[in-house]
């Protein structure tokens, strides 16, 4: 994965377990009997459980480095949701990711990733009870 705001020498790839809390907003935009589509945005404050960040050069013989990152992050997000049977729907989510590490000449470089997302959505209620 190459991260544009490490310096153009460096190539990071990394795999940091965080757990998060935050607030989510959905609507639904359209819904019938059956299919709801239902866009959403959410922002979470991310705790980093455990965290080994390996970076290599691109420009040099490779090397393997531990880099320590800062305990707290964030994530920001954006998707819709079509719910196309009463407990059945797929999505498509955008999402964005920050967290700082510090590197071993005390400069804090912003780790950070773009994603997209999909898959299928199960919900165990729908719609309105009367």
């Amino acid at each position: 994965m190459y991260n544009v705001t490490l310096d153009e020498n460096y190539e990071s790839k990394f795999n940091i377990l965080t757990s998060g809390i935050g607030i989510r907003y959905a609507y639904t935009v359209s819904s019938n009997s059956i299919m709801v589509i239902q866009p959403y945005v959410y922002g979470l404050m991310q705790y980093a459980l455990w965290d080994e960040i390996k970076v290599e050069s691109l420009q040099s013989e490779s090397f393997n480095e531990e880099i320590s990152s800062s305990k707290f992050g964030f994530l920001v997000g954006a998707g819709v949701d079509l719910r196309l049977l009463p407990y059945v729907g797929i999505f498509l989510e955008g999402v964005y990711g920050y967290l700082p590490a510090k590197f071993k000449d005390g400069k804090i470089y912003n780790i950070d990733g773009y994603y997209l997302y999909f898959g299928a959505s199960f919900c165990t209620s729908y719609g309105l009870i009367e």
